[in-house]
């Protein structure tokens, strides 16, 4: 089986992140193929790619990067110190390089750099240090390589109405050397983090927004229009800067005090208005427009409104890609799903993060909201004279596809492998003492509380928290008895003969938070914590406490010249190579 009929995916689950090898069914399900944990992932997956049929590459936004294929699964390549939550990544598969973007530690300080290494062997190709003044937070989501190696960042400063510019740092990857290139014309205001734009490296152009809007008052009533920029990424010229959406006070994209704002400063110029209610206007403005995309298999692009409304743009590409027709807006029609048709969320990763105004198949899109949904667009077309000039379209709210799992599959990743704890209100204290009791009881009925080999918890609440081991231990141990049930829940553990068999995850034994947790509490409870540390022997769970729990505890214990008797005889008893000493 190929990459073309396979898909890598990372579902949203409380714990640590997971990767999924998964592959469409004809009638519209999803067969796991296989699921691993990624090991020592601290944040979510912001990239999971193949760049040959069977090998692959992951990142996420804390640093972990993994390389891989399809027969052995995912492993660590490169762990960079987490110094921020805003890394990302970038597969160049053309070049056979990966890199990667975020703050990292240099010398007393940390600044943005990027990295970058073979996909061959992994070998570190540059280490350049960007512009210190590059908003990390954006680095990632405004990130494009062009087709000369250079990669750009887009910048925008809005500290003022006067003061709006944007453009791009150009940096070279063979000098190390990073250049703004301003483009022409005033930024949107956005109260967002994230910039509304698209990037498109498969055609080497970026859609901007701007602030600048045109004034039509040849009608009854006058009309604002909003305007995008076309850029060419290659010589970072404006392609053109033109309206796409003409909106009057009745379209519901601003208030009507806010578009009179703004049509007063379009009337009589910026200076003639209050700055703070303008400013307030310009980002209303901006937050109207919820999402563009260039499309990547035509030469066009869509943009969604606020309010739900779709408008497709055609471009033409002979003619420096000239804005030559806007459909009409589009308004989704929910329908009845189609009785005849197969899921079109099974061909993508249905918890994707990055598929929001995208066609995984021909007069197909799909869009984030509330729900997931997709929307019918074969009958999408340029506008006409006489045509309404809102339209529209059949709606689909399919639901996540069905996973198909084999019973040791389910065992081992699906919920059917989790021993859930239900509970009041995770927050009271009396609800967390009477869930460690029950996990208690559930431990002294081992191996009928375990699920095959796999020993992980869940507790869930009436308020619909849903938390992990390591999330309930945290909050138990702080109150009044807690840390004494934890340590009951380790001793029946323990006298379980194959204790040593049971995981709590890919990396990690059973209770490895709960040991972790009482590792950071009293001395008293060393004795035990030795107990459970010779269980595991030089087993391969003996990784993640030697890399957490016996350094915590040396902290805590073992620190001065006097170490404590206690001390002392836990590292004794130790089994090598846990030992600290």
């Amino acid at each position: 089986m190929t990459a073309a009929k396979l898909i890598l995916h990372s579902p949203k689950q409380v714990g640590a992140p997971q990767l999924q090898l998964l592959t469409p069914l004809a009638d519209g399900r999803q067969q796991l193929l296989w699921q691993y944990e990624l090991p020592q992932a601290e944040n979510k997956v912001v990239l999971s790619a193949f760049y040959s049929d069977s090998e692959f590459v992951v990142a996420t936004r804390s640093g972990q990067i993994y390389a891989g294929d399809i027969e052995t699964g995912p492993r660590l390549m490169v762990n960079l110190p987490n110094v921020g939550i805003y890394g990302h990544g970038w597969l160049d598969k053309d070049r056979g390089e990966f890199w990667y973007v975020a703050e990292q530690p240099r010398g007393d300080d940390e600044y943005p750099c990027l990295l970058g290494w073979s996909l061959a062997d992994w070998r570190p190709i540059k280490d350049i240090w960007l512009p210190e003044y590059l908003d990390d937070r954006r680095l990632g989501s405004t990130m494009v390589r062009r087709r000369d190696g250079c990669f750009l960042f887009y910048e925008r400063e809005c500290d003022s109405l006067a003061q709006r510019e944007h453009g791009f740092w150009c940096t070279n990857v063979v000098d190390g050397q990073s250049r703004f290139h301003r483009i022409e014309g005033k930024p949107q205001l956005e109260a967002r983090r994230y910039p509304s734009i698209h990037l498109c490296p498969e055609r080497q152009l970026a859609l901007l927004p701007v602030s600048e809007c045109l004034l039509d008052e040849s009608g009854d009533s006058p009309r604002i229009g909003l305007q995008l920029q076309l850029v060419a990424l290659e010589s970072l010229d404006v392609l053109w800067q033109q309206p796409v959406f003409w909106f009057d006070s009745h379209d519901g994209l601003l208030d009507p005090d806010e578009f009179s704002t703004l049509l007063e400063s379009l009337r009589s110029g910026e200076d003639a208005c209050d700055e703070e209610e303008l400013t307030d206007a310009l980002e209303s403005l901006s937050d109207g427009l919820s999402g563009i995309r260039l499309c990547r298999d035509e030469a066009a692009f869509w943009l969604r409104l606020r309010s739900g409304e779709l408008i497709k743009g055609y471009l033409a590409p002979e003619e420096h890609f000239r804005l030559k027709a806007l459909s009409p807006r589009y308004r989704a029609n929910e329908c009845p799903l189609p009785g005849d048709e197969a899921n079109p969320f099974a061909l993508v990763a249905f918890d994707h993060y990055d598929y929001q105004l995208t066609s995984p198949t021909a007069n197909r899109l799909l869009l984030v909201g509330f729900e997931i949904y997709a929307l019918d667009t074969s009958t999408v077309t340029p506008m006409l004279p006489g045509d309404a000039d809102c339209q529209s379209l059949p709606c689909y709210f399919w639901p996540k596809p069905e996973l198909v799992m084999s019973e040791q599959q389910s065992l081992a990743h699906g919920e059917a492998g989790l021993n859930i704890i239900e509970a009041d209100y995770l927050e009271l204290g009396e609800c967390l003492l009477a869930s460690a009791k029950e996990m208690v009881s559930r431990l002294a009925d081992l191996p009928n509380s375990a699920k095959g080999e796999r020993l992980e918890w869940r507790f869930n609440d009436r308020n619909g928290s849903e938390w992990t081991e390591a999330q309930f231990v945290a909050a138990l141990i702080v109150v009044p008895g807690g840390a004494e049930l934890l340590a009951e829940a380790v001793e029946k553990l323990l006298a379980y003969p194959d204790a040593a068999s049971l995981r709590s995850g890919a990396d990690k034994p059973a209770l490895s938070d709960t040991v972790l947790a009482l590792a950071g509490d009293d001395i008293a409870y060393l004795p035990l914590l030795a107990r459970y540390f010779n269980m595991l022997a030089d087993g391969p769970g003996a990784a993640f406490h030697q890399q957490h729990s016996v350094p915590l505890i040396q902290r805590r214990h073992g620190q001065g010249l006097l170490k404590s008797r206690q001390y002392r005889r836990f590292v004794q008893d130790l089994p090598w190579p846990i030992s600290p000493a």
